[in-house]
């Protein structure tokens, strides 16, 4: 099951109306996000934590509000991004 829900990410980020490509984005965000989070704190986390919670929200909110190429991310996205990269090799080398 996944920490956090579209609508949990909805109500997280100052989101009025909602149409089918928010939705969609939000969907993905929340799905990387949620993906993300084992990789960077391990698989042994109780996902009523509040901290958790926490952690895959901001994460998921940084995702939905840098999707695109255009803009320049700030200094707190550039890292997830990185340790995002570092994960996704870490974890490459050990199949």
């Amino acid at each position: 099951m996944a920490v956090i829900t579209a609508s949990d990410l909805q109500g997280y980020l100052p989101i009025d109306v909602v149409d089918a490509q928010i939705t969609t984005n939000l969907e993905r965000a929340v799905n990387a996000a949620c993906r993300w989070l084992p990789a960077a704190v391990g698989n042994n986390y109780e996902e009523s934590d509040p901290r958790v919670v926490e952690l895959a929200l901001i994460a998921a909110a940084d995702f939905y509000d840098n999707r695109g190429l255009s803009g320049t991310p700030g200094a707190n996205v550039r890292k997830l991004a990185r340790d995002l990269a570092m994960q996704l090799r870490v974890e490459g080398a050990e199949l």
